[in-house]
């Protein structure tokens, strides 16, 4: 099913297997069991239902001016950066790593990212260099913003929230063959702002964590070019996804994929990780 929210044009997504946008046809094709069913929805510009009520949001444009630091100024860091609770690390836009080689897919741990957000901290004004594995990691809820991935290796951010919100403002990544969010944890990630480039998913809800929830996520004001989904979610767990497609901008075929989770199985956590079982 699906629930259409009266204003700023957002849509949320419970449990259909994909959804696609045609901005030329302002309609969402919702794919169910292999047979299309098509809904009039509300559409940001000139086709709008008297019933729908659709208004302006907020404007925050997204950029996809990624910056260009200066070699000279690349930091390599021996060990994560941990970010401490409740505090802020501004990097002033430069470049950061680990001064390794990206492992592609195979799954790493805490230890192998570049920055770890403890409960409540924020990085800001980063760029997140190709020498490192996995980017940054969110121990509980935590806010990134204006922070650029120039080439995603395993994951950009990997959520761990037990709950609560983790805020993804500005900034962008590119080169994800997988996923740039990945939600290991509970709560709600919003992703607003964003700019994403040939990409997997711009965000994934774990299927086979060993202890699953219901997660949501909230994507708005979005610049996806050459990806396959926005999110990937749990349909039998009560994952939410809801897009406010105001400013949003992507190709036609970009959407929202639901699939089951797993019921049961071993915890992918950094125990599992180290010897190699994936999470998806």
């Amino acid at each position: 099913m699906y629930k259409r929210k009266a204003a700023g044009g957002v849509l949320s997504i419970f449990s259909s297997d994909l959804l696609y946008y045609q901005p030329s046809l302002a309609y969402y094709y919702l794919h169910h069991h292999g047979s299309a069913l098509a809904r009039y929805l509300c559409h940001r510009r000139r086709h709008v239902r008297s019933d729908c009520a659709c208004a302006p949001s907020e404007k925050r444009a997204a950029s996809c001016s990624f910056p260009n630091p200066s070699v000279s100024t690349n930091v390599k860091l021996s060990a994560a950066r941990t970010i401490k609770a409740g505090e802020t690390f501004d990097g002033k836009n430069l470049r950061y790593g680990r001064g390794v080689k990206c492992g592609g897919q195979k799954e790493g741990g805490t230890k192998d990212a570049v920055f770890i957000l403890e409960s409540g901290a924020t990085l800001a004004n980063a760029v997140i260099g190709t020498d490192q594995n996995e980017g940054v990691h969110c121990q509980g809820p935590c806010t990134i913003r204006n922070v650029w991935f120039e080439d995603v290796c395993e994951d950009a951010i990997t959520i761990r929230q037990s709950s609560g919100t983790s805020t993804i403002t500005g900034g962008g990544a590119k080169s994800a063959s997988d996923k740039v969010v990945q939600h290991n944890g509970g709560g709600l990630v919003k992703i607003d702002s964003y700019c994403v480039q040939d990409f997997g998913k711009l965000y994934r809800s774990c299927g086979n964590c060993g202890t699953q929830v219901k997660r949501q996520v909230q994507i708005s004001n979005i610049i996806a070019r050459n990806g396959k989904l926005l999110a990937g979610v749990n349909s039998n767990f009560g994952d939410v996804a809801t897009i406010d497609q105001d400013e949003l901008v992507h190709q036609p075929d970009i959407g929202v994929r639901h699939v089951p989770g797993q019921q049961q199985g071993r915890r992918a956590d950094d125990a599992d990780q180290e010897h190699g079982q994936r999470q998806f």
